[in-house]
């Protein structure tokens, strides 16, 4: 990160060699920062177009960039509105994931009028990008967020409509889920008995909740005689910085019903944590050895690849759980509904979405079951 004085703006090299600088040149009608962005090959070459950027609006402060110009570019629509608006419904690593995104995309339409960007730009950009030689997620998440841009934009009237309509992002295939087989999931279990968190993968595996979601569970959101577990929290690892938020959606606060088996897991490790708490007294149902939340990166590396090679299954992932809950119970035969709201989904449409791969097998032994009344 390169700085110069105050007020000369603010240069970054980007991973893709190239830099970019931006800065505030004033204020808006609506008292909003009017920010300003150019790229060049150099940081001394993106100063110097900071700075002519800075004598224009000065110049001309209506026609320079007042967010409430026609001449409004996509850069500073994102500046002045998206990124205020997404801000208040997301924070932490969601939002930062949706900057990265548009960052895909900026170099390319960023500098243009929100007015002239058409339907021939956006796929000229999709060509550029590829040239650039951007992945196709890394295009597939670009053009995702432009399309969230430049819907926001036509609410709040900018636009009549969005020139992303109807136009084909680019093309992205997104691998299929490999949940465990129930082979597969009791050979696991079976190896890892003792582990100081086995009982977590039982959980895991029967709840089918999220990693982060676990990691924040309390004891005061386990009722034994209900047999219910309450997820309204996720752990969240920002910036090195352990920290609750919010569920991911709505339907994400629910209670879940275990098994028999899973609620004398949790009786069990009860049992084995409160000889634990003697030293860290602490009220995590899952805590690491000095009773604080689990972090992803110690818990992949102290927990879960041990686990796997106590097994001798290496290529599942800890999320992989959630996907074997959902497929074993679809298997079982059912009820969709029921495993959108066990997962935390608020439709049922992701479940069909995410293990279409299970239909083929559903369809076979749905045939079976006509083949005995016919």
């Amino acid at each position: 990160m390169s700085r110069r004085p105050r007020g000369s703006g603010t240069v970054r090299l980007r991973s893709d060699g190239r830099w970019e600088g931006r800065i505030i040149v004033g204020k808006d009608a609506l008292g909003q920062s009017i920010i300003k962005t150019a790229y060049g090959a150099s940081d001394q070459e993106v100063f110097a177009k900071l700075e002519k950027l800075k004598e224009d609006h000065q110049r001309n402060p209506t026609e320079a960039g007042t967010n409430l110009s026609p001449r409004l570019t996509l850069e500073g629509f994102v500046e002045g509105y998206w990124y205020p608006t997404v801000k208040q419904r997301i924070t932490g690593r969601t939002y930062d994931r949706y900057v990265l995104d548009y960052g895909y995309v900026a170099p390319y339409l960023g500098q243009l009028p929100l007015g002239e960007i058409l339907p021939a730009s956006i796929l000229q950009a999709y060509t550029r990008m590829e040239l650039d030689g951007l992945t196709a997620y890394q295009r597939h998440k670009g053009a995702k967020a432009l399309r969230r841009i430049l819907t926001l934009a036509v609410r709040l009237g900018f636009l009549a409509r969005s020139p992303a309509d109807g136009l084909p992002p680019p093309r992205f295939h997104k691998s299929d889920v490999h949940p465990m087989t129930p082979e597969q999931l009791k050979r696991f279990l079976t190896a890892n008995v003792g582990d100081r968190l086995d009982d977590l993968y039982v959980v895991a595996a029967d709840t089918g909740a999220r990693q982060g979601e676990l990691f924040a569970l309390e004891w005061t959101d386990w009722n034994p005689e209900t047999r219910e577990l309450s997820f309204s929290k996720a752990v969240e690892d920002h910036k090195g910085v352990l920290r609750l938020k919010e569920p991911k959606t709505r339907a994400s606060r629910r209670r879940v019903v275990v098994s028999d088996r899973t609620a004398a897991a949790l009786e069990h490790h009860c049992h084995m944590m409160n000889n634990e708490a003697k030293y860290h007294q602490s009220r995590i149902i899952f805590p690491n050895v000095d009773g604080n939340w689990l972090r992803c990166s110690n818990f992949h590396r102290d927990y879960w690849q041990p686990a796997l090679k106590r097994a001798e299954m290496r290529k599942f992932r800890f999320h992989d759980l959630r996907h074997t809950c959902a497929t074993l119970l679809l298997l079982a035969g059912d009820n969709v509904n029921s495993i959108a709201d066990r997962l935390g989904h608020s439709s049922p449409e992701m479940i069909w979405r995410t293990y279409g791969h299970v239909l083929p097998r559903m369809r076979r032994e749905s045939a079976a079951l006509m083949e005995q009344f016919l």
